[in-house]
C-alpha cells in the first residue's frame, strides 16, 4: 500500500513531481527550438564591389579593373559583369563574359568603362546577351545582382574641334559601333584644306581581340573622300565602302 505524506495531493500533473517536471523541461526546450527555426531567415547570395572602375564614357581602348567579392555562392556559378556607356555591354568582351569565383570568394576582371557597373552572380546555364538595354534584374539564371555607379566625376571623351562651311564640328576619338561593327576613330582622320574643303579618310585595320592597345595594321586600305559642302556626295571612291561607312 502507498503512503502519502500528510497534507500532500497527489496529481499527474504537480509540477513538483520530478518526471512531470522532466516532462515540462522537454515541452519547453522543444518549442524553444522550434521558434528558432522558424524565425532563422535562408542564407541569400551577396554580390559586392570592392574596386570600382571610374565614371567615364567608354571606349575599346579604355579600359581598367574591375573587383568584389561573393558569399554564398554555390559550386558553378560565376560572376558576369556589364558596363554602361550607352547600352549596357558585357565585360570585358562577349566571347569572354565568365569571371571566375575564387576560393576565398573573391573575383576581377578587366573592363571598359561606363557610367555604371553591375555584377550578376549567375547560374552555369545563363548566356548573357552582348548589350542589354535597360538595367540587369535578378531572376531566372541570374541569382544576385549588385549596381554601382562609377567613382570620381563624370568623364566625357574628349573631341577634336573642326569647322567646316559655317559649323563648329565635334570630331569623335574613340571607338563605336556604329552600323553593327566596333570601329576605331582617330581625329587626325578628319580636317579640311586650305580651301574650305572637308577630307574623311578611312582606313581599315586589323587589332587583335584583346584589351591591349598596340593594334597592328595589316596592308591598309585608305580611302581619302572630301566634300565642299554638307551633304554633297563626296568626290573619291565609294563603290568599295562597306555599308556602315556611307
Amino acid at each position: 500500500m502507498k503512503t502519502q505524506h500528510p497534507g500532500y495531493e497527489s496529481s499527474p500533473a504537480d509540477c513538483s513531481h520530478p518526471r512531470a517536471w522532466r516532462l515540462h523541461l522537454l515541452l519547453l526546450c522543444v518549442a524553444l527550438l522550434s521558434g528558432c527555426r522558424a524565425q532563422t531567415p535562408s542564407h541569400e547570395p551577396v554580390v559586392e564591389f570592392t574596386k570600382i572602375p571610374p565614371a567615364a564614357q567608354g571606349g575599346r581602348e579604355r579600359v581598367d579593373e574591375v573587383a568584389g567579392r561573393v558569399s554564398g555562392a554555390r559550386p558553378g556559378q560565376q560572376i558576369v559583369v556589364y558596363a554602361r556607356s550607352g547600352p549596357w555591354w558585357v565585360q570585358p568582351w562577349p566571347d569572354k563574359p565568365f569571371i571566375p569565383i575564387k576560393p576565398d570568394g573573391t573575383w576581377s576582371s578587366p573592363t571598359h568603362l561606363g557610367f555604371e557597373y553591375a555584377a550578376l552572380l549567375v547560374d552555369p546555364e545563363f548566356h548573357p546577351p552582348p548589350t542589354i538595354d535597360s538595367a540587369p534584374m535578378r531572376g531566372g539564371s541570374v541569382v544576385a545582382v549588385e549596381m554601382v555607379k562609377g567613382t570620381g566625376a563624370v568623364q566625357i571623351a574628349p573631341t577634336k574641334p573642326l569647322k567646316f562651311s559655317g559649323y563648329d564640328w565635334d570630331i569623335r576619338t574613340i571607338a563605336g559601333d556604329r552600323g553593327g561593327l566596333n570601329n576605331l576613330y582617330d581625329a587626325d582622320n578628319a580636317w579640311t584644306d586650305n580651301t574650305g574643303a572637308l577630307h574623311l579618310r578611312m582606313k581599315k585595320t586589323r587589332r587583335p581581340l584583346g584589351l591591349c592597345g598596340g593594334g597592328t595594321v595589316a596592308k591598309p586600305r585608305i580611302w581619302n573622300l572630301h566634300y565642299d559642302r554638307p551633304r554633297r556626295h563626296p568626290s573619291g571612291t565609294r563603290s568599295s565602302l562597306e555599308p556602315q561607312y556611307l
